[in-house]
């Protein structure tokens, strides 16, 4: 195999964040690719395009997966909301790995279909049963690019933000604290600015 980047394997994965290929996002199963834990044929969102551009680029056959990707890509697709089933649970909203999910706590939620990448991770965590998948038009390279881009940026807002939020606050040291405020009040009795 050709030794490649992380990056430049994730370059060419769709950034649907799917878990199909059994790790947590495009990112981690680019970092087994080039690892050597995995082969190249488990991106099913990406299909043939993406083994073959992941063949050229690790030095890898694609040949021996092509068949298989053949019966199991998972065509482009978009989820919808039945809004009048929705209970305002928000648990869509958590799986949602790019925020494509608009709506606020027993309130209806809905799609952003322009943001959806279709990776299904909201419909098993709907306990109504409300969301459904459905196939969209096939896009071409250049639309595929922008918007496994813009999945990507989506993504990791979301990574960042979840992470700033699970931070603890920051601890004050009070001896600290009242040791700086002794020293400022000495500097002001003694006429120091």
């Amino acid at each position: 195999m050709t030794k490649v980047s992380v990056d430049d394997i994730n370059a060419i994965l769709p950034q649907t964040q799917c878990q199909l290929c059994e790790f947590s996002g495009c990112k981690p199963y680019a970092e087994a690719i080039v690892s050597g834990e995995v082969t190249i044929d488990r991106c099913l969102p990406g299909g043939l395009r993406t083994l073959k551009a992941l063949a050229i680029l690790t030095g890898q056959p694609s040949h021996p997966y092509e068949e298989g990707m053949k019966k199991k890509a998972k065509l482009e697709s978009t989820v919808a909301i039945d809004e009048a089933a929705c209970i305002g649970c928000t648990k869509c909203i958590q799986a949602c790995p790019v925020d494509a999910i608009i709506g606020a706590a027993k309130q209806m939620h809905s799609i952003i279909d322009s943001v959806c990448t279709g990776c299904d991770l909201c419909i098993p965590a709907c306990p109504t049963d409300c969301i459904t998948s459905h196939g969209i038009p096939t896009r071409d390279e250049q639309e595929l690019k922008q918007f496994a881009q813009q999945s990507k940026q989506r993504y990791e807002q979301k990574q960042l933000r979840q992470q700033q939020q699970k931070l603890p606050p920051p601890i004050l040291d009070g001896q600290a604290m009242i040791a700086a405020a002794l020293a400022r009040e000495k500097a002001r009795k003694n006429g120091e600015p």
